[in-house]
Parts: structure tokens; C-alpha cells; sequence
């Protein structure tokens, strides 16, 4: 019972908030664990209120060399804002996006996080933030979130916490997000992706498929002096060490 009374608590609080806010978050991803990590850096812009949210990426001109992924190149983009990265709906609690296979999109409703609050605070952009702890999908997290902005969410999948979601550090050092400014917006929120004509798989699906596609990718032969690189893991790990 205490757990749905907290669900509960969380809906109404979220939509009670009528205000929309724009985030931006300064992120740097840099998982070198092995050849199948992943880098990338720049800025994510969360448009949020109540019940929904939509996202638009930036990256910065970076050159990095890692021990297992080799040297890094990325060009500078600006938001394409005819072009958004993520969805969520907070009713129905689903998060869309697109994918690594042209013709589906992603819906997920099994994100959820059973976060566990602590009694540690940082501050952040002025608001007291509370930390919270927890496992998503295979990797440790640390989060500091504010009740001063009473909306249940955050950048990427991170989000179900009773406050706005500042910060989040993976324990392993690898992703790191962080609230760099908030401010007011006059932002009409919908879905963009239902306009696609696209078909959606679920978390499910998509991890079978990119288990195959990993597989084909990592089975081929390319030509000399040419190197094919694959990650096992994102914000979550999609395959875990055993190739599983």
C-alpha cells in the first residue's frame, strides 16, 4: 500500500504543477571499459511540465583519445528542434524515441526506477537537492533531485522521484548529467513520433534486435586498416560481458 500511495502522490503532485519549464543539461558520456564503450558530449534540452516532456539534443567539437575505444572525433551541432530525441508521457508513464533501426521507434513503459531516497543534499543551481540512490538497468546510479520544482522528471530515462532531477552520475564514472539552466517556457508539448508513421517496439524487441544486430556487426569481416565499433552499453547495458 505505501508504494501506490507514493505512485499516487507522485501523478498528483506532477500534475498539479501547471508550469513548463526548459532545462538544459551539460552531459559527458565516456565509457572506455572496453572496445564496446561509447563517448559523447554536449547538451540535452528538457522541455517539461506536469505530464509530458520532449527533448532536443546539441553536441560540442571534442576530440578525445581512450585507452580501449581508440580517438573520439565529434562536430559541433546545434538543437534541431524539428528533429527531437525523446518523448515522455507521464500518464501512461511511456518514454519514446527513435532507434538504431530506420523503420521502428521505441515506446517503453518499463523504465521505472524504484529509487532509494538518502539523507545527503548538495546544492545546484541555487535549489537544495536531495540524493537518491539506485540500479537501472545494469549500471549504479547516484541523482540529486528538488522539491522546490515539484515535476517528476529529468534528463534521458531518469525521472519518478518527487522533485526535479538536477544531477545524474553513473557510480563507474562513465555518464554524468547536470543542470547547467532553468528557465520558463511558453513550449506547447505533444508527441512527435505518432506523426512518423513508423511501427513501435518495446523494450523487449529492441533489445533482441540489437542483441542480432550486435552479433552481425561484431561477425564481419571489414576491409583491412578499417575498424567496425559497437557499444554494449548506453545509459543502460544492452549486452552484458557475457555477450548475453
Amino acid at each position: 500500500m505505501r508504494h501506490i500511495f507514493l505512485l499516487l502522490l507522485l501523478f498528483t503532485i506532477s500534475i498539479c504543477w501547471g508550469q513548463t519549464l526548459t532545462v538544459d543539461y551539460k552531459f559527458d558520456l565516456a565509457d572506455d571499459k572496453d572496445k564496446y564503450g561509447f563517448s559523447s558530449f554536449g547538451i540535452i534540452r528538457l522541455i517539461t511540465d506536469g505530464s509530458n516532456s520532449i527533448s532536443y539534443v546539441k553536441v560540442t567539437d571534442t576530440i578525445v583519445s581512450f585507452k580501449n575505444i581508440g580517438e573520439t572525433i565529434q562536430k559541433a551541432s546545434e538543437f534541431d528542434f524539428s528533429n527531437p530525441a525523446e518523448y515522455k508521457d507521464f500518464v501512461s508513464n511511456e518514454y519514446y524515441s527513435k532507434t538504431i533501426f530506420p523503420k521502428y521507434l521505441l515506446k517503453d513503459n518499463t523504465y521505472m526506477t524504484a529509487w532509494t531516497i538518502t539523507g545527503n543534499y548538495k546544492e545546484i543551481l541555487g535549489y537544495k537537492c536531495q540524493q537518491a540512490v539506485g540500479n537501472y538497468r545494469g549500471r549504479d546510479y547516484t541523482l540529486y533531485f528538488t522539491t522546490a520544482i515539484p515535476i517528476q522528471n529529468g534528463p534521458k530515462k531518469f525521472d519518478g522521484l518527487p522533485g526535479l532531477i538536477l544531477e545524474v552520475i553513473s557510480n563507474d564514472g562513465a555518464i554524468h548529467y547536470k543542470a547547467i539552466k532553468i528557465q520558463n517556457s511558453n513550449e506547447v508539448i505533444e508527441n512527435p513520433f505518432d506523426k512518423l508513421n513508423l511501427s513501435y517496439i518495446n523494450w523487449d524487441q529492441f533489445i533482441n534486435a540489437y542483441k542480432d544486430y550486435f552479433k552481425r556487426i561484431t561477425n564481419y569481416v571489414p576491409d583491412e586498416d578499417t575498424a567496425i565499433f559497437i557499444p554494449k552499453r548506453g545509459i543502460e547495458v544492452y549486452i552484458n560481458d557475457n555477450n548475453e
